[in-house]
């Protein structure tokens, strides 16, 4: 891990000097430096449960294809039905 005590100490003093107005240029670029450690700490960390809702994205859209396909199905199956229904009863109609 990039972070640590003494980097979370020295960034909140520049923090703490940033708010006051008073951050230099190379306090400036520090500070930048230890946000970006910050980042890549937290992206690192993050990095498992990102990994882990991709497949589960890729679970459900998998599963998704699987219901819309089954949905299409059935669809063709009511439509089948309804069509011989109305040709049931036109043809009970006309005796």
């Amino acid at each position: 891990m990039r972070w640590n005590d003494e980097k979370s100490r020295r960034f909140q003093a520049l923090r703490a000097t940033e708010a006051r107005g008073t951050l230099t240029e190379p306090e400036r670029a520090e500070l930048s430096s230890l946000l970006d450690d910050l980042d890549a700490d937290e992206a690192d960390a993050l990095r498992p449960s990102m990994e882990q809702a991709a497949a589960r994205v890729a679970e459900l859209t998998s599963e998704k294809v699987r219901l819309d396909a089954q949905a299409e199905a059935l669809a063709r199956i009511v439509a089948e039905q309804e069509r011989l229904l109305t040709e049931a009863t036109d043809y009970l109609s006309s005796k």
